[in-house]
C-alpha cells in the first residue's frame, strides 16, 4: 500500500512538472516569435526612415527606397501606403487598401499587425506588419510588409522541443495563426475547439474554462485525452493582438520518469524488505 500511495503522489508530482515544463516551453515559444516579429518591424522602421529622410518621394523614387529592403527578410511583399490607401511597390502595382484594419490602425500614427489574410498581391496567406511614416510632424503615409505564414511556420519548426513536444500561435477564439508544419500533428483541425470540444479533460477543466482563460488573458495549463491518447498542453498570451503561444506533448515524459522513479522504489522496498526480515531472523534467533 505504501508503494502505492507513492506512486500516486509521484504520479501528482510529475504531472505538476510537466505542467511547469510545458509552460516554460510556452514561454520559449512566444519569445520566438516575438523576436522574430521585432525583427521584421525594425526592418520595416528603417524603411520608414529612409522615407521620411527622403528628398524624392515620387512612385519611382519611393520604389528605389523599398527595392533596396524587400528581399532583406522574409516578405512576400513590401509596398508603400499613401495617405489615401494607394500602394506603391517595386513593380508599379496600385491597389486601394483604405479598408485594411491595418493601414486605418497605422495611418493613425501606430504600428499594426494583422491577422493572417489573403496577400492582395498573390493570394499567399500572409500576417500584414505596417509602419507609420512620419515627416516634419504629419503621417504621409505607411510601409507595409506581408510576412508569409509559411515563414512563422517554420520558425516553430526550428524553436518545437525535441521529441514529443509541439507549439502552436493561435488567437483568444481558437483560430491558428502559426504552427509547426511537421508529421503527426498533435491539431489537424483550423481552430483548436474544433480539437477541445471532442477531448476529455483532466482534473474538472473544459472546453468552457478554457474560453474564460483566453478570453481573460489567463495562462494555464491543463491535461486531456483525445481518441485514446494523453496529452498536457499549457498557453499563455503573447501580448500582441489576442493571440496566445500554446505548447503541447504526449504523456510520454510523465511516463519515463515515473518508470524510473518507480524501478528506484521497487529497489529501495526490496531493500527495506530485505533489512527488515534480517531484523525479524534476528529477533526470532535470539528469543531461541
Amino acid at each position: 500500500l505504501s508503494v502505492y500511495d507513492f506512486n500516486t503522489h509521484l504520479q501528482a508530482i510529475l504531472k505538476n512538472k510537466t505542467y511547469m515544463a510545458l509552460s516554460k516551453v510556452s514561454q520559449q515559444y512566444k519569445d520566438a516569435f516575438l523576436n522574430r516579429i521585432e525583427g521584421q518591424m525594425g526592418i520595416l522602421s528603417t524603411v520608414a526612415n529612409n522615407i521620411a529622410l527622403a528628398e524624392d518621394l515620387t512612385p519611382k523614387g519611393l520604389t528605389e527606397i523599398l527595392a533596396t529592403a524587400e528581399n532583406s527578410e522574409r516578405f512576400d511583399k513590401l509596398f508603400f501606403l499613401d495617405q489615401q490607401g494607394n500602394t506603391v511597390t517595386k513593380e508599379g502595382q496600385n491597389i486601394d487598401l483604405a479598408y485594411c484594419d491595418y493601414f486605418i490602425k497605422a495611418i493613425s500614427g501606430e504600428k499594426a499587425i494583422s491577422e493572417p489574410i489573403a496577400s492582395s498581391f498573390n493570394g499567399e496567406t500572409v500576417i500584414a506588419l505596417a509602419v507609420p511614416v512620419e515627416k516634419d510632424g504629419a503621417i504621409i503615409g505607411v510601409v507595409c510588409g506581408g510576412y508569409r505564414q509559411w515563414d512563422g511556420d517554420q520558425l516553430f519548426l526550428e524553436t518545437t522541443s525535441q521529441g514529443d513536444g509541439y507549439g502552436i500561435i493561435a488567437n483568444v477564439d481558437g483560430n491558428i495563426i502559426f504552427q509547426a508544419k511537421k508529421e503527426n500533428r498533435f491539431v489537424t483541425n483550423e481552430n483548436l475547439f474544433d480539437l477541445f470540444n471532442q477531448v476529455s479533460f483532466d482534473d474538472g477543466y473544459s472546453a468552457k474554462q478554457l474560453r474564460e482563460d483566453l478570453m481573460n488573458g489567463q495562462d494555464a495549463s491543463f491535461g486531456y485525452n483525445f481518441e485514446g491518447t494523453h496529452r498536457f498542453a499549457s498557453m499563455t498570451p503573447t501580448g500582441l493582438n489576442d493571440w496566445y503561444a500554446f505548447s503541447f506533448a504526449t504523456d510520454a515524459i510523465v511516463m519515463q520518469e515515473s518508470q524510473t522513479m518507480g524501478k528506484l522504489m521497487l529497489i529501495l522496498a526490496a531493500k527495506i524488505g530485505f533489512v527488515f526480515g534480517l531484523i525479524v531472523c534476528y529477533i526470532i534467533f535470539e528469543k531461541r
